[in-house]
């Protein structure tokens, strides 16, 4: 907590420096929520709904991403980070989600699957030679894995608003 010695108090100003410093903290304030509200608008809405979370949590399914290599009829050929060491993951057991992209897979499959394949735990960095472009949406792969996993841990409560978006799909 910053000296109130170092600092001026406020009371301890002229009336008229008073306001001059209420207003300026005022407008510091009004421009610190303008951008918090700009931010927080600017975020694209979650297509999963919190009855995905539950369904998921109920299944005992995680996220994974994964570097996507090639697309059989019935399997993804993927790995971990972009190493030479390559995976098999079958379309059956396992539900991409939208924010894949055409290099990387963000998908959820079984618990079970997860650690059999050993996909369980910290999302490593990428391997070899990638754009920056694409580092960037490795990242925010990253992140949305982080938070659908912890979504799925501890679902979002139930609200009416949930319920009257799902009935209205």
């Amino acid at each position: 907590m910053p000296s109130t010695t170092t600092l001026p108090h406020v009371f301890a100003l002229a009336p008229d420096d008073r306001r001059v410093a209420y207003d300026a903290a005022a407008a510091r304030a009004l421009d610190a929520a303008s951008e918090a509200s700009a931010a927080h608008n600017a975020r694209k809405v979650d297509p999963r709904s919190v009855l995905d979370y539950r369904g998921y949590q109920t299944m005992r399914m995680v996220c994974v991403l994964l570097v996507r290599h090639h697309d059989k009829p019935a399997s993804i050929e993927c790995s971990r980070d972009g190493t030479v060491a390559r995976i098999y993951l079958p379309n059956s057991k396992m539900i991409a989600q939208p924010e894949s992209s055409a290099d990387f897979l963000l998908c959820v499959i079984p618990k079970w699957l997860a650690q059999k394949a050993e996909l369980m735990g910290v999302t490593p960095d990428l391997a070899g030679d990638w754009s920056e472009e694409q580092r960037e949406t490795w990242n925010r792969l990253k992140d949305a894995r982080f938070s659908i996993n912890r979504k799925i841990q501890s679902p979002p409560r139930l609200t009416t608003h949930a319920i009257s978006r799902v009935n209205t799909a």
